[in-house]
């Protein structure tokens, strides 16, 4: 039996820093990303993209800083400079979720509002099932009323 642990924060962070930069490579069709230098008009496309397809802002921002981290501590470069992007996201995130930056969690406290703030993903589509169930059984598929049954 294989036995597994768990990440450090320091490992999850460097992993998903790596995952962000190769989407980044991937969605610019770049043929070597080890040789490839990214700049900030690339990475604003990315997160154009990301934002098309529905990605929440706190979930780009949490792409910005993985950006960040790779090229910190991958490439260590201080380009491109991606703090305005990252800036710009936090204080949409800040204007969303109506709280103030706290002292003890960067971005793991504004992402946990932000998931209370929004519901989730599958309440929402329980609820328009239930919404389209109890209305085909109100109208019918013939749009006649059917039986009634009890509903909560």
């Amino acid at each position: 039996m294989a036995l597994t642990r768990s990440l450090s924060k320091q490992e999850s962070e460097e992993h998903y820093s790596r995952h962000w930069f190769a989407a980044l490579a991937k969605f610019h069709q770049v043929e070597k990303p080890a040789s490839w230098n990214f700049d900030e008009k690339q990475v604003i496309a990315f997160l154009r993209s990301k934002l098309a397809k529905g990605t929440p802002t706190w979930k780009r921002l949490t792409i910005v800083e993985g950006l960040i981290l790779y090229r910190d501590q991958v490439r260590k470069s201080s380009l491109p400079e991606l703090e305005p992007i990252r800036a710009k996201l936090e204080r949409v995130v800040d204007a969303m979720t109506n709280s103030k930056h706290t002292e003890r969690g960067p971005l793991a406290d504004r992402r946990n509002q932000s998931r209370a703030f929004w519901p989730s993903e599958s309440s929402i589509v329980g609820k328009v099932f239930r919404w389209l169930t109890f209305y085909e059984v109100r109208k019918g598929s013939n749009g006649c009323e059917s039986r009634d049954r009890e509903w909560n």
